[in-house]
């Protein structure tokens, strides 16, 4: 029974095997060593934590030209998977907290209601509680940022809610 591949692993086994067949015919039989995985975990500076991915098997071509000699391929394929935290962008919106609200774990920014520009959310009406002093503040200019990553969480707590909560624009 063959084992169970996660995704990376099945992709870069398919990789492997359509590099063999895009190999040109050599004048003799073949052979292919069973493939060997592995997986790896690591944190580096530039980068932040990571798991690495690798195949690697031979192929051999017999006689590959009709002179005795066999071609060899020693093939490998290597992926790197990371999270990026948008580090830059959420040092940004830390740094910048000018009408800037975060509702269960989501950031937004209230924007300003006048003028003919566009507006956040095509101007639908948002009734938001700020939590530190109950104040309500109806906005037609409300901007989504996106969900904070983890790492950024307890710098970027909760500090409103929606009046009501079915005025959410994203669940989760």
């Amino acid at each position: 029974m063959r084992e169970q591949r996660v995704p990376e692993e099945a992709a870069i086994w398919d990789g492997i095997l359509k590099l063999v067949d895009s190999l040109p015919d050599g004048d003799g039989a073949t052979s292919r060593m069973p493939g060997r995985f592995s997986r790896g975990y690591g944190d580096s500076i530039e980068t932040g934590p990571f798991e690495r991915f690798s195949a690697s098997t031979e192929f051999k071509q017999f006689n590959a030209r009709g002179d005795g000699v066999n071609d060899v391929y020693d093939i490998e394929v290597t992926v790197t998977k990371r999270q990026d935290s948008n580090e830059a962008y959420w040092r940004q919106q830390l740094a910048d907290r000018a009408r800037a609200i975060v509702i269960n774990g989501v950031h937004y920014r209230i924007g300003y209601d006048g003028g003919n520009g566009f507006k956040g959310f095509s101007g639908r009406r948002f009734d938001i509680r700020m939590l530190a002093n109950g104040d309500v503040i109806e906005t037609r200019n409300l901007w989504y940022q996106g969900p904070i990553p983890p790492k950024f969480r307890e710098l970027l707590p909760d500090n409103a809610e929606f009046v009501n909560p079915d005025q959410e624009p994203f669940k989760r």
